[in-house]
């Protein structure tokens, strides 16, 4: 008996599905406890610090040099990762969420042929009509673009 054909596609569909929300689950753990101990640690060292300070073993200056510089770098880091896990994808932890609309670029530039749509075509040119069109192109004024001739 085939145990293929009696399997339902929507329940494999459903296994797969549970497979990927486990993945991106452990993934997203594994990075949060990874900060924990990060930030542990930074607080251990300046929690001894304080206590360092407090009995008079280090002076207000030397406080002051490692104090400020590491809660200056965690503030930083927690900024950071805040804004990190805002842009990861809800569904795979390793795609980020890029601002970025790949539908205005192709009707400025078509990357696959060159062909532009005239002035600031392409990195840094300048070109307008038919100084955009490279060899075997020319410049077709109705579309606003460079055809192939």
């Amino acid at each position: 008996m085939n145990l293929q054909s009696e399997v339902n596609p929507s329940a494999i569909m459903t296994q797969r599905r549970q497979t990927e929300i486990n993945n991106y689950y452990t993934q997203y753990y594994r990075y949060l406890t990874s900060l924990f101990y990060r930030y542990s640690g930074f607080l251990v060292v300046l929690i001894v610090l304080v206590i360092f300070w407090n009995a008079g073993v280090i002076t207000d200056n030397i406080f002051g040099i490692f104090f400020i510089p590491i809660m200056a770098y965690m503030i930083i880091e927690i900024i950071y990762n805040v804004y990190y896990f805002s842009r990861r994808n809800n569904n795979n932890f390793d795609y980020i969420n890029w601002r970025f609309n790949p539908v205005s670029t192709a009707s400025s530039m078509d990357m696959g042929t060159g062909t532009g749509t005239g002035t600031g075509t392409g990195t840094g040119s300048s070109c307008t009509n038919q100084s955009c069109c490279g060899s075997g192109q020319a410049w077709n004024g109705s579309i606003g673009k460079c055809v192939i001739i």
